[in-house]
């Protein structure tokens, strides 16, 4: 809705989010990635959030937990442990849109538009795989490097 120039309209979906979230502590972490993500898409970020993404990793250490790890980093400005968690999280061969969006991001801050360009296209190619505003991000991150 905010993209429609409706940001009460937005708020309430977003507080409909956070209070999912709210939740789904007191039902334990079935959501915490998605949470973790939504907020770092939303301007989230925060050290916080980034510990919070590591400890979940340390339960549950594969692709989609390095990726909230490298995407928290990333938002953070932290891109040297981005890059790593973001090579953690593709090292298994997955072909995840998100996760090849976020490598992306995260090639282009670290200083390789080769790369990064790629990832991105990659990320794309695989259709309504991301949603709008991954899409939207995604391609303007192209277009910009």
């Amino acid at each position: 809705l905010a993209m429609r120039g409706d940001p009460a309209g937005a708020r309430l979906q977003y507080d409909t989010v956070r209070l999912t979230a709210e939740l789904s502590a007191l039902a334990g972490a079935v959501y915490d990635r998605q949470l973790s993500l939504f907020e770092l898409d939303h301007g989230g970020a925060s050290d916080a959030l980034l510990a919070a993404a590591r400890s979940a990793l340390e339960v549950r250490a594969d692709a989609g937990g390095h990726d909230v790890v490298a995407w928290a980093a990333f938002r953070l400005g932290r891109f040297d442990e981005a890059r790593r968690a973001s090579v953690l999280a593709r090292a298994g061969g997955a072909h995840d849109a998100r996760i090849l969006f976020h490598a992306g991001a995260i090639e282009l801050a670290g200083g390789d538009a080769d790369r990064g360009r790629e990832l991105l296209r990659d990320a794309l190619a695989l259709g309504p795989a991301l949603d709008p505003l991954e899409r939207a991000e995604a391609e303007r991150l192209l277009a910009g490097s």
